[in-house]
C-alpha cells in the first residue's frame, strides 16, 4: 500500500451542494426544472452525460462551457472534508505516494485544490480531460500505474461512490470505500475491501496497517 489514489468531490472535498447550485442555474437557462431523481443521476455520470441526456447533444457544448464557469466562479463554495488534511499528512509522513483521479475537468479540479491548498499533496492527477475513458474505466489508473512504475498490489484507491470501486476492481487494486459526505449511514459496500463512514475512523486505520 505504497501508493494511494484518491477522487475529489464527496471524497476528499464537500462539493455536492455547490455542483447542484451550478447544474440548477445552467438549466434555469434552458426553462428545464431538475428533480430530486436528476441530482441523484448526476453523481453517477460525468457532467459531459448529464448535460447530454437532460439538454440533447445539440446544447451541451454551451451548458458545458456555462457549467464550467459558474464552477471556477463559485470555488469558494467548496469545502474540504473535516480532517482531511490530517489525513493527506499523515500518509505523506508515512512515505506513501498520493495521486488524484477525477471525472471532473481539469481546469475545475485544479482550481478546487489550489483553493484549498491541496495541490502540493499528489505527485500526479488525472482528470476527465486526461482520458479518453473516464471511471468506471480504469484508464486513468492505468496512467498512474505508468507514471510510478508500480504494480496493482501497490495501490489503494479511495473513493465515495461505486464508479470509483468498479473503476478499482476493472484495475485490480484495493477499493475503500467512504460515505462521509452522506448525511446517513450508507450500508457497507459489497464492492469495496474496506468502507469507512468518517474520515477519523480511516485516518485510525491508517495509523494501525501502514
Amino acid at each position: 500500500m505504497t501508493h494511494w489514489v484518491f477522487d475529489l468531490d464527496g471524497t476528499l472535498v464537500d462539493s455536492f451542494s455547490q455542483y447542484h447550485e451550478a447544474l440548477g442555474e445552467v438549466f434555469a437557462a434552458y426553462d428545464v426544472g431538475l428533480t430530486k431523481a436528476d441530482f441523484e443521476q448526476c453523481l453517477h455520470v460525468t457532467a459531459r452525460q448529464f448535460l447530454h441526456d437532460k439538454l440533447g447533444p445539440e446544447n451541451v457544448k454551451k451548458a458545458y462551457t456555462q457549467l464550467t464557469d459558474i464552477s471556477l466562479r463559485d470555488t469558494h463554495k467548496v469545502s474540504a472534508f473535516k480532517g482531511i488534511d490530517s489525513l493527506l499528512k499523515s500518509l505523506q509522513a508515512k512515505g506513501v505516494e498520493l495521486s488524484l483521479w477525477t471525472n471532473r475537468d481539469r481546469g475545475t479540479a485544479d482550481e478546487v485544490l489550489r483553493h484549498l491548498n491541496l495541490q502540493s499533496f499528489f505527485s500526479t492527477s488525472v482528470t476527465g480531460t486526461c482520458v479518453t475513458n473516464v471511471k468506471p474505466h480504469p484508464e486513468g489508473l492505468h496512467k498512474i500505474l505508468e507514471h510510478f512504475g508500480c504494480g496493482p498490489e501497490d495501490i489503494v484507491m479511495v473513493g465515495d461512490h461505486d464508479i470509483d470501486m468498479r473503476a478499482a476492481k476493472s484495475g485490480g487494486v484495493r477499493a475503500i470505500r467512504v460515505s462521509w459526505a452522506s448525511a446517513q449511514l450508507v450500508p457497507r459496500c459489497q464492492l469495496a475491501d474496506d468502507h469507512f463512514h468518517r474520515v477519523d475512523d480511516l485516518h485510525g486505520w491508517i495509523d494501525k496497517n501502514l
